[in-house]
């Protein structure tokens, strides 16, 4: 997760070695009881934001079938997936 000025934010876990995308998870506008909005910050603000991003990259991929075999070779990925192309 970043900042509003890009900075990572303080709560993320990230690896210099490994993390290839960032996105927004501090102060984002989201809807709040009452029907008022409210500014909250979270990693689980910027997984939306970054599974917008895979979907696109993928509806635009013309090898999606051979960008899935790539993750299933990933050790760490391939226990999370079950049948080959589903994220489990």
């Amino acid at each position: 997760s970043m900042d509003e000025n890009g900075a990572v934010s303080s709560f993320s876990n990230f690896s210099n070695n490994v993390v290839d995308v960032i996105a927004p998870g501090r102060n984002i506008l989201s809807t709040n009881p009452g029907n008022s909005y409210q500014n909250f910050s979270g990693t689980s603000f910027s997984a939306p934001i970054f599974s917008s991003l895979v979907i696109r990259w993928l509806s635009e991929n013309k090898n999606v079938d051979e960008e899935i075999t790539k993750l299933n070779r990933n050790e760490y990925l391939s226990a999370k997936i079950k049948d080959g192309k589903t994220l489990a």
